[in-house]
């Protein structure tokens, strides 16, 4: 079995039998959807702990495209791994992907501590996939709680510790919830199984905890809409490098 590795998610496609629809090959592979061990303990940027207790995402709608991403310079590469940016390739919101080899007409739930994944068995179209784009759509997960993405959590700096929790609410346009122009290079084939990662560490890079609103001793802060943490977490989730391959 060929291993491809995709730097964003790959796509359900609606096709069966030998051909598609446009007499191309349909073929069958395994998509496994998965989060970086990584992004469960890490430090960011500012110097905080960050222990992960809980975190989900939904991904999708999402497509596969024929066409090559724009390429960002190596300083705007460099950049989007030191200062996260709105969107995951600045500019590549209206870039023209070509024919589309298959896609995710719905968000999909994702348990990002599941070390296992999700593996989803697809038909996809065989040939050369050279970008990928996707939305952060909100979908009916009890998880989720109504928004994007949900976590709860220790932050730890110093004698500081603050305890977190809340979701992910990104505005209601299209083009704010996407993340367009992720570069891939692969041949999709039969019986292809693509590893897929997230990057929940590259959310919070630049994230003042110290900033969430006071409670009790001992309670948990909620990452309010309006503050520091939840602007941080909004440009990290589609931030360069959010979406990589292993």
């Amino acid at each position: 079995m060929k291993r491809l590795l995709l730097p964003g998610l790959l796509v359900l496609v609606a096709a069966c039998g030998v051909e598609s629809g446009t007499g191309e090959e349909a073929v069958p592979f395994t998509l496994v959807i998965a989060a970086d061990p990584a992004g469960q303990s890490f430090t960011t940027r500012a110097g905080w702990q960050v222990e992960l207790e809980e975190a989900h995402l939904a991904v999708g709608p999402l497509a596969l495209f024929t066409n090559a991403a724009p390429t960002a310079s190596f300083w705007q590469r460099v950049r989007g791994l030191v200062m996260p940016v709105a969107h995951a390739h600045a500019g590549f919101d209206e870039y023209d992907g070509g024919a589309v080899r298959g896609e995710l007409l719905e968000p999909v739930a994702i348990d990002l501590l599941d070390t296992g994944g999700r593996r989803f068995e697809l038909t996809g179209i065989a040939g050369p996939v050279r970008s990928a784009s996707l939305e952060l759509q909100p979908v009916e997960d009890a998880a989720l709680r109504g928004a994007q993405a949900w976590v709860r959590g220790t932050a730890t700096r110093g004698a500081e510790v603050v305890r977190f929790e809340g979701g992910l609410v990104l505005p209601a346009d299209r083009k704010s919830r996407r993340v367009s122009g992720i570069p891939a290079q692969l041949v999709l084939g039969e019986g292809s199984e693509v590893l897929l990662e997230v990057h929940p560490q590259r959310w919070f890079d630049d994230a003042d905890f110290g900033s969430l609103p006071e409670v009790e001793e001992g309670g948990v802060r909620g990452i309010d809409p309006a503050g520091q943490v939840h602007a941080a977490w909004r440009l990290g989730a589609r931030a360069y490098g959010a979406f990589t391959v292993q």
